[in-house]
Order: C-alpha cells, then structure tokens, then sequence
C-alpha cells in the first residue's frame, strides 16, 4: 500500500534492513531502532511516546523529538495519528514504518552488502549532505552573498566597487593622476573663522581712523 508515488509502507524485518544502511547521526539511528520494535510485523501501529524512547535509548526527549522529526523528514517515518496532552488520557503520536522510492537522493546509503569502504560519499552522491551537494550551496550563497552586500550580479566574477556603510552607495576611487588632499589638512575650524573676522573689523576701525585724521584741520 502506498501513501502517494513516492512513499511506501513496509513490514518491521525489511525497514529495518533499510535503515542500518542509511548513514545518519547515532541518536537518530538509536531512536530508529527502537522504534522498529514498537512495530507490528508490517510496520504499523507505533506509539511507544517521546518520554518512554527517551527512556529506553538513554537520550533526551529533545534528541528524541529530533531524531523522530529526521526521520519523518526522510520519509522513514510517517505519522498517521496526532498525539494530544489534553484531557485525562494523554495520547502519543502513532506512527507507521515507511521509505521513500527517492531515499537515495535524501541520505547517503551503504552498499547492499554494506562494506566498510561504501561509508564515505563520493562524487556521485546526490543526496543533501554529499560534499559534492555541500560545496555547490557553498558556492551559490557566497555568490548571493556578494550580491546583497555589494550589488555585484550573482554571475558576476568582476571586483565589485568598495560601498559607503553607511549609504549604501559605491565608492568611486579618484583618478591616479588626480591629487589627493593631504592627510594632514585641518578643516578650517569656528576659531580661525573667528580670528579672520575679528582681524577684518580691525583693519576696517584702522581705516575709519586714519580718515578721521586727515579731515581733522591742522
């Protein structure tokens, strides 16, 4: 029986085959198989609750909440039944065994007769955590990276133009041949412009003075 065209209910004995070839973290892989074993033989009817895993793998019951949403997210797991803690009767989630046609492209896989050596990816991994996968969206975020800080196109190799922080506009450089003010130059202050001034209504009092005394009659 299938849930859609990608996702298929499978007994106990063969998801579990499924999942020790899957390579996950340890918590999610001990959840997983204790999981397996609240299962009737064709995958069904598992409700064991959060608390109670948490006490048979020894782990948290944050690290078992995360290692069920793994495997829902994978497809391994699917929930048939929404747990509530209202009322006098809690009721846990019910969940089914399952596995995705496409489990390939969601986690890396041993081989059939799982070898040691099939544990590492290689380059024709496609799944999400593959390095080859990794490396790509390493790639695509530095380029839409510089895009946003810089306004560089995303497919743009060229040294983008340096940014004010504090407008957002580019900073143009000057031409080579072009002087630059020297870094030593003081802006002309409030107390030199004070100074001119007073020194200006000086020389205009001269001025007044020297006319007062050449009107004066010998």
């Amino acid at each position: 029986m299938a849930d859609d065209d990608s996702t298929v209910e499978v007994g106990r004995y063969e998801w579990e085959r499924i999942v020790r070839r899957c390579v996950l973290p340890q918590p999610v892989k001990s959840v997983a198989a204790h999981v397996a074993q609240y299962a009737n033989r064709d995958g069904s009817h598992i409700y064991p609750g959060v608390a109670r895993l948490s006490a048979v793998t020894q782990l948290s019951e944050r690290s078992v909440r995360d290692a069920l949403e793994t495997l829902r997210q994978l497809a391994l797991l699917t929930r048939t039944r929404k747990g509530s803690s209202l009322g006098r009767q809690a009721l846990t989630d019910e969940h089914k065994l399952t596995y995705p046609a496409d489990l390939e492209r969601r986690v890396h896989l041993l081989d059939p007769d799982e070898t040691p050596a099939s544990a590492a990816c290689d380059p024709s991994c496609q799944h999400d955590r593959s390095p080859a996968r990794l490396a790509a969206v390493r790639r695509r975020s530095a380029k839409e990276h510089r895009h946003l800080t810089t306004g560089t196109p995303a497919g743009d190799s060229r040294t983008p133009a340096p940014h004010d922080r504090n407008t957002g506009r580019s900073c143009t450089p000057p031409p080579k041949d072009q002087p630059r003010p020297a870094s030593n130059q003081r802006e002309t202050s409030d107390e030199d412009v004070s100074t001119e001034r007073d020194d200006s209504l000086l020389a205009q009092l001269i001025r007044i003075d020297e006319a007062a005394s050449r009107r004066r009659p010998a």
